[in-house]
């Protein structure tokens, strides 16, 4: 998931376990962060899976924005210094036990799914972080604030659901249709006129390496789900090495069905490994 390796303390593990030990129904609140406090408590060095909207804007140094961003959660006592026996200074900081559990979870999930969500006014984001004993949720608005609330397995998928479809527009479902990109293309405008939300819809399988994905469309009329098929694979999607060459004899097609909310529900609980 990154291109550096996570060492974790037991401080981690324990701060971990006791964060999924909160989570219920209805979702245990932990600390807001922004994208500068994520990275500055992540580490720099490590590259981020999640949407940075903010800092990716700025033009100036991001390890000083970090450093200002660490100043800002020292003053507010979320993160404090630690002297070990035998040292007389502080030698490292920690974070306070609810932020140090949701940075070790949102790095260890067995499953992570990824959504963007595209509306005339901007986008944002939510990702879930798969656990035995329950979800770390992270949403990302456009300002940059990362919430993050912990909730049990079983409310994954309905927190998928909502946020791609918040009116509950999804009613039906149709035979799927079989397109090539070019006849997608030319079909698009017609069969999704009214679409008034795109949500880009990613899995992350750390058993598999693969990225199965599906993008779903609402409006006033209904959801759409797209799914890309690479012929020859039983799986949704498109694998971890993304499109295949012309010329290598796999070719790509797209699926599009109407969907009603059980079956919307069906397809997020698969991608996300819940099915």
């Amino acid at each position: 998931m990154t291109t550096s390796t996570m060492n974790w303390t037991e401080r981690d593990v324990q701060a971990a376990a006791m964060v999924l030990a909160s989570a219920s129904a209805i979702g245990a609140p932990l600390p807001t962060l922004t994208d500068e406090e994520v990275v500055a408590l992540d580490g720099v060095q490590h590259e981020q899976l999640v949407a940075l909207p903010w800092l990716s804007a700025q033009e100036a140094n991001k390890d000083i924005m970090c450093a200002v961003a660490l100043r800002g959660l020292l003053a507010k006592e979320l993160v404090y210094p630690v002297i070990f026996e035998g040292e007389t200074e502080p030698s490292r900081l920690h974070a306070t036990e609810e932020i140090t559990g949701a940075l070790t979870l949102r790095r260890s999930g067995s499953n992570v799914v990824s959504v963007e969500r595209t509306v005339s006014t901007g986008k944002r984001w939510l990702y879930g972080y798969v656990h035995d004993e329950g979800v770390l949720l992270e949403e990302v608005d456009e300002g940059g604030l990362h919430g993050f609330t912990v909730v049990t397995r079983d409310q994954l998928v309905p927190r998928l659901a909502e946020f791609v479809d918040p009116e509950h527009v999804a009613a039906r479902d149709s035979d799927p249709a079989l397109y090539t990109e070019a006849q997608f293309e030319a079909h698009a405008a017609t069969a999704l006129a009214d679409t008034q939300a795109a949500s880009n819809v990613v899995a992350f399988n750390s058993d598999t390496n693969e990225f199965p994905t599906v993008t779903v469309y609402t409006g006033p009329s209904g959801v759409h789900v797209l799914t890309p098929r690479v012929e020859g694979s039983q799986e949704p999607g498109l694998p971890e090495q993304g499109l295949p060459e012309q010329g290598q004899g796999q070719g790509l097609s797209f699926e599009l069905k109407e969907t009603s909310a059980p079956s919307l529900a069906r397809v997020l609980g698969g991608l996300a490994g819940l099915a």
